[in-house]
């Protein structure tokens, strides 16, 4: 989860900076809470980030809850188990193949108990989720919602030297986003297919954490807030 907080932390104070130098209005966008004037950085800040940890709650809980309930054998739960073989009939009395419900495991009892909980993978869909909320966040922010963050060109003319500094930045990192998003997507799929590589979780583990992670983050950006941007007016 720390990537999207950096990113998020980062593309913030880039918009914030582009808002000291070009906003005409100050008050227009104040929000007053207990008497105090809360700065439209902090608001947005407490939004998104809000929205994340909301995201990734709802990742934690329904993947725990699902381990708990549906659990299933990791790859390596044999090694782990330890099984007592002279206590495990594989085979009734007329040579037919049993289904094994008890191994008589021998091993550690807390890593026993963690190799019976492979479904759904929890690092794919923390992974996967976070990553596609940032994605989310990079587009909402910088492509969806450009009407109201990107620098107004109309008063370029009347800005410093820091002032165009920070508006050929704002640019030059929207042009970058596509980029940023695919290896955003990459880094998850990646923390996803080292859970197979290393034997760790079956396949089916991890495709089902990726599409938990995947519908909290969707969930998370546009029910528990609207990052399409339809429903903002304005500038800034």
């Amino acid at each position: 989860m720390a990537a999207p907080i950096v990113i998020i932390l980062l593309v913030e104070a880039l918009i914030a900076a582009i808002r000291r130098t070009q906003e005409q209005d100050k008050k227009k966008h104040k929000v007053v809470l207990l008497s105090w004037s809360v700065p439209r950085t902090v608001v947005e800040l407490y939004k998104y980030i809000g929205a994340l940890v909301f995201s990734m709650s709802c990742v934690f809980f329904t993947t725990n809850a699902l381990k708990k309930v549906v659990g299933s054998l990791r790859p390596h739960f044999i090694d782990v188990c330890n099984p007592d073989w002279s206590k495990v009939a594989c085979k009734d009395s007329n040579g037919h193949q049993l289904y094994v419900g008890n191994f008589h495991c021998t091993g550690n009892v807390d890593q026993i108990l963690e190799a019976r909980r492979s479904f759904p993978s929890g690092h794919s869909s923390l992974a996967f989720g976070g990553m596609l909320f940032g994605v989310l966040y990079l587009q909402a922010r910088l492509k969806w919602q450009e009407h109201k963050t990107a620098p107004m060109r109309e008063l370029s003319h009347q800005q410093g030297a820091k002032g165009r500094l920070t508006e050929q930045l704002y640019w030059l990192v929207q042009a970058a986003v596509p980029l940023l998003q695919v290896m955003m997507l990459l880094l998850g799929l990646y923390v996803a297919a080292t859970r197979v590589v290393e034997h760790f979780h079956h396949g089916r583990d991890v495709a089902a954490g990726m599409a938990i992670g995947a519908a909290c983050a969707v969930f998370g950006s546009f029910f528990v807030i609207d990052m399409s941007g339809r429903q903002d007016g304005g500038h800034f």
